[in-house]
C-alpha cells in the first residue's frame, strides 16, 4: 500500500508500531510512505531523501495533489445535488 500525505514522514514512524500491534494481515512493512511533492521541499533533507516520491519506489510520477484536483473538479456538481 502506498500512503501519500503531506506529513507522510511523521506518519510512517507513528503507524509503523501502530500497524505491528495490531492483529491485522496488514505490517508496517507493507505500507510505503511518501511526502507529496509540494511539501517535500519544506521538509529537512534526511526526510526529501527518504520520503520524496520520486526516490519511492511506486509512487511513479505523481505529485501527490490529484486527490485535490479531483475535488475541485466534483465541486461544481454540488449545486445541482443540493436539496
Amino acid at each position: 500500500i502506498n500512503v501519500m500525505y503531506d506529513i507522510g514522514c511523521t506518519m510512517a514512524k507513528h503507524l509503523k508500531n501502530k500497524l505491528n500491534e495490531t492483529s491485522l494481515q496488514l505490517k508496517a512493512k507493507d505500507v510505503w510512505y511518501a511526502v507529496s511533492v509540494f511539501h517535500a521541499y519544506a521538509h529537512e533533507a534526511s526526510c526529501q531523501c527518504i520520503y520524496h516520491p520520486r526516490k519511492r519506489e511506486g509512487f511513479g510520477l505523481t505529485d501527490g495533489k490529484w486527490l485535490e484536483r479531483f475535488w475541485s473538479y466534483l465541486e461544481r456538481f454540488t449545486k445541482t445535488t443540493r436539496i
